[in-house]
């Protein structure tokens, strides 16, 4: 276990030196982007390396850092997706008008806590995914299931196994492109 820690690490911190990278090289630009993932995750020992059938190398950040979160007190609901597991809120009327919220990078579906219980009030069905890779969704190791297409792709086989029809898109960040890009 400790030489794949280390093996970890060494991949993470050569990916990802910093959390932030910054590249100039693009339109002689300096371009910021967000790691995916926090390489520090791979520096406690007790953080478990689980594996999907298909050899998906994931994490997953335990239920305990999410108990005392105010005002978000929904049901936990999980969708299969290529054997990784994605959190989702699915709140109100079963027959409700049906609400998609896509959050963006890096938050979850808990920047929607306090809508969903007004449009739940309203009598909407309110369906907050959080993507693969944030919020009590699995966190797969490798940085191309970070990427835009896995994201879309990911919540399009998500609106098809939950069998949603007839969407009411709100998203936010980059859920707008990934929402934009499959309701086209």
């Amino acid at each position: 276990m400790d030489k794949l820690k280390r093996q970890i690490q060494k991949l993470i911190v050569n990916l990802m030196g910093s959390p932030i990278k910054i590249d100039p090289s693009i339109n002689n630009r300096k371009v910021k982007t967000i790691a995916p993932i926090p390489k520090e995750v791979f520096w406690d020992a007790s953080v478990k390396i689980h594996k999907t059938k298909a050899g998906i190398e994931y994490v997953k950040t335990p239920g305990e850092c999410f108990s005392e979160i105010p005002g978000y007190n929904f049901n936990e609901n999980y969708c299969d997706i290529n054997g990784l597991k994605m959190h989702y809120v699915d709140a109100g009327p079963s027959d409700g008008k049906i609400l998609l919220l896509l959050h963006g990078q890096p938050v979850w579906s808990y920047l929607y806590r306090t809508m969903i219980h007004e449009l739940v009030a309203k009598g909407y069905r309110c369906i907050a995914p959080d993507l693969i890779g944030m919020g009590k969704s699995d966190k797969p190791i490798s940085i191309k299931y970070h990427v835009y297409d896995t994201h879309c792709d990911n919540v399009l086989s998500f609106i098809k196994k939950l069998k949603l029809k007839k969407i009411t898109l709100f998203c936010q960040d980059w859920g707008s492109l990934i929402g934009l890009r499959i309701a086209g």
